[in-house]
């Protein structure tokens, strides 16, 4: 087996099984690094759980970082198997950054193969966990993905990376994608409820071309996090450093399916700045095929929509353009009548 390395501020060894260590706690196997306040490590399961401020660093090839109030890895015949972040957890890749109350990683080959974020309800109702009857204020938040100007939300997302790639990355439960692609289109006039790309329904579907044809380059090698360094200290982020994102492909939501897609006017004469055209479409599924991260394609089942225009101003002409009187006209010079009505005295 490949034997970790672990420095902390006190270490306990129970038999020749169990392994505690608390006060700053640093862990390294291979290119694996691992943080914590505290850990435990059962050698016989082979389970590692690491508590507060819990983080982990694997820089092989695309950097690797995870973070949660708790972590649990578990390598059974030293093959690593499973990765739990618990608790405000964050996985930051080269790819991908996500965020949920649990995000799980699954392994192959050493390579993450699929990426699972979900947000912990109880049995019945909904409630948390921990079975109290919260408020709507206490509910975990969705998890949320971003890649490539692209924000994910649903009650669970489900990322699917076969040779450590991303692939696809589903949301199901009340799902709703954003873009950020276009932001160079707003203004500090535009409405705020145009001011995204977006796409709802009830599970949306991302796919992402595959990395021979996104036209990127393979990451940068990361620095190793300094000696020392705890979880949150500054100058310790370093996935996604000098990475290129994966590109969408395509965009599919299925069940109450909704979207809104802006364009610039042809012809903007007569129009306040920052207004834009609006196409907002309802259906069944409706799915947008993407290209250079603009909408090239749409197609939707059973479509009900409205293409919204801003209203045009009434164009005054400049001060120089205004009719003037014609000073070359010859004076009237007929005379008129004295006095009023009926002629002079």
């Amino acid at each position: 087996p490949v034997p970790y390395e672990v420095t902390a501020g006190w270490i306990r060894l129970v038999g020749d099984r169990l392994l505690q260590a608390r006060t700053r706690v640093e862990i390294e196997r291979e290119t694996l690094q691992a943080f914590g306040d505290s850990t435990a490590f059962d050698q016989q399961r082979g389970e590692l759980w690491l508590f507060h401020g819990a983080r982990v660093l694997d820089q092989a090839d695309d950097t690797l970082d995870v973070r949660g109030d708790s972590i649990r890895m578990r390598a059974p015949g030293d093959v690593l198997e499973t990765l739990d972040a618990f608790g405000r957890a964050r996985l930051r890749s080269a790819e991908l950054d996500l965020q949920a109350p649990r995000v799980t990683l699954l392994f192959r080959d050493d390579e993450v193969v699929r990426l699972i974020a979900v947000r912990p309800v109880g049995e019945a109702g909904g409630a948390p966990t921990d079975g109290a009857a919260a408020d709507s204020a206490d509910v975990p938040p969705q998890p949320v993905g971003r890649a490539e100007a692209f924000e994910l939300r649903g009650d669970s997302i489900d990322a699917d990376a076969p040779g450590g790639s991303l692939e696809r990355v589903v949301a199901v439960g009340r799902a709703v994608g954003e873009s950020t692609a276009r932001d160079s289109l707003n203004t500090p006039t535009t409405p705020e409820i145009v001011r995204r790309d977006w796409v709802r329904g009830d599970t949306v579907i991302v796919t992402f071309l595959p990395p021979d044809s996104a036209g990127g380059t393979k990451p940068a090698d990361a620095a190793p996090t300094p000696a020392g360094a705890a979880p949150g200290d500054a100058g310790a982020d370093t996935a996604g450093e000098g990475r290129s994102q994966a590109r969408i492909e395509s965009l599919w939501a299925k069940g109450n399916a909704r979207s809104l897609y802006r364009t610039q006017p042809r012809d903007t004469v007569g129009l306040a700045p920052g207004m834009l055209d609006v196409n907002h479409v309802e259906g069944d599924e409706i799915r947008l095929f993407m290209k250079d991260g603009e909408v090239e394609r749409m197609e939707v089942e059973n479509a009900v929509g409205i293409y919204l225009q801003p209203v045009r101003r009434r164009v005054v002409p400049p001060d120089s353009a205004r009719a003037r009187p014609d000073t070359t006209a010859r004076p009237d010079t007929a005379r008129r009548p004295r006095g009023g009505p009926g002629g002079g005295r």
